[in-house]
C-alpha cells in the first residue's frame, strides 16, 4: 500500500465518520420536528373537535328550549282562546314567520 492509498483510505474513513455523525444528528432534529409538529396537529385537532361538539350541543339544548317553549306558549293560547287547536295554528303561522325571515335575511 502506498501512501497515496492510506491517506484515501483515511479520507474515506474520516468521510464516512462525519457522514454518520452528521446523519444521526440530523434525525434527531427531524424526528424532534416530527414529534414536535405531530403534537401540534394533535392538539389542534382536539381542540377543534372539543368546540365543535360543545357547539352541537349548545344547538341542541336550545332547539329543545325553543320546542318547549313554543308547545308552552300552543297550551297557553289553547286556554286563553278557549280552543283545541287555536294556539297550535297560531304557534305554526309565528314559527312559519320567523323561518321566512330567517331564509330572506340569508339570501342578502
Amino acid at each position: 500500500m502506498s501512501k497515496e492509498e492510506s491517506k484515501e483510505s483515511q479520507k474515506g474513513i474520516l468521510d464516512s465518520i462525519i457522514e454518520m455523525i452528521s446523519a444521526r444528528a440530523l434525525s434527531g432534529v427531524i424526528s424532534n420536528v416530527e414529534v414536535r409538529m405531530q403534537n401540534f396537529l394533535t392538539n389542534t385537532i382536539n381542540r377543534i373537535t372539543k368546540k365543535i361538539m360543545l357547539i352541537i350541543a349548545g344547538f341542541i339544548m336550545a332547539m329543545l328550549g325553543i320546542i318547549f317553549i313554543f308547545g308552552s306558549l300552543a297550551l297557553y293560547l289553547n286556554e286563553f282562546l278557549q280552543s283545541a287547536w287555536m294556539g297550535w295554528t297560531i304557534v305554526g303561522i309565528i314559527i312559519a314567520l320567523i323561518g321566512i325571515l330567517i331564509v330572506a335575511l340569508g339570501r342578502r
